[in-house]
């Protein structure tokens, strides 16, 4: 009966640990996955950057009225 609450005790205290627990296998392809939408950007770049300007220009710029 002791044995059971001992680790029932050690399963309690470890669990959060393991669950915790960021390795290399974890890490890398996150890394990657980052690493290609990164890439995906930056070959389209210009593309994305000319969509902002206009996005920008829609909402915060404010039209010139004439003058007469």
């Amino acid at each position: 009966m002791k044995t059971v609450y001992i680790l029932s005790s050690l399963h309690d205290h470890l669990l959060p640990g393991v669950l915790l627990y960021v390795g290399p296998d974890l890490i890398l392809p996150l890394t990657s996955a980052l690493a290609a939408i990164a890439g995906a950007i930056l070959l389209f770049w210009n593309k994305v950057l000319k969509l902002v300007r206009s996005a920008w220009r829609v909402l915060f710029v404010r039209q010139k009225t004439p003058r007469g």
